[in-house]
């Protein structure tokens, strides 16, 4: 039985995005003993892969957000969560692809700035050409890219030149 209501209703999808902006913003004043279930609740109850495009762009944000305060400390039990998401099986579908892809990015977020960014990988990289395309005014003719600014880590890369000042820097 269908109510006619409901066919002409429109998708609230403003509340959620606001309740997804809520909780990036609450994200520092989160204890530790509720990140697993916040956990739970955006890759069980699918709030990773919302319907709507901006409320899963909001949802990925906080989930970030937690992850980069809260992450260290709830590692394990997180990496399990990721890791039986990602290995069960079943039907496939556009919801549990947007979930699957925002797990991705969210278990590899922690991982990226904790070992990508900390002074000794940036200084093993080498010097600033190593980093930098061949358009970039630091020189360098290494097809490689800056690696900081290719990965939003800041508004400067290592070379010391920020996008807006080097139209040339190579992302």
């Amino acid at each position: 039985m269908v109510i006619r209501e409901t066919l002409v209703r429109s998708d609230p999808f403003e509340a959620r995005t606001a309740a997804a902006l809520a909780l990036e913003k609450m994200a520092p004043l989160i204890p530790q003993s509720l990140v697993a279930p916040i956990f739970g609740f955006l890759i069980s109850r699918e709030a990773l892969g919302d319907r709507n495009p901006e409320v899963r762009k909001a949802m990925l944000n906080a989930a970030i957000a937690i992850v980069d305060l809260h992450g260290g400390e709830a590692v394990t039990s997180l990496m399990k969560m990721y890791e039986d998401y990602l290995g069960k099986s079943g039907p496939s579908s556009e919801t549990a692809d947007y979930i699957k892809e925002a797990v991705v990015i969210v278990s590899t977020s922690r991982l990226r700035k904790s070992i990508l960014f900390t002074p000794a990988a940036v200084r093993s990289a080498g010097p600033p050409s190593r980093f930098c395309g061949p358009a970039h005014p630091a020189g360098g003719r290494s097809p490689r890219r800056c690696a900081e600014y290719a990965f939003g880590a800041g508004p400067v890369c290592s070379c010391g030149l920020s996008p807006s000042s080097s139209p040339g820097h190579v992302r």
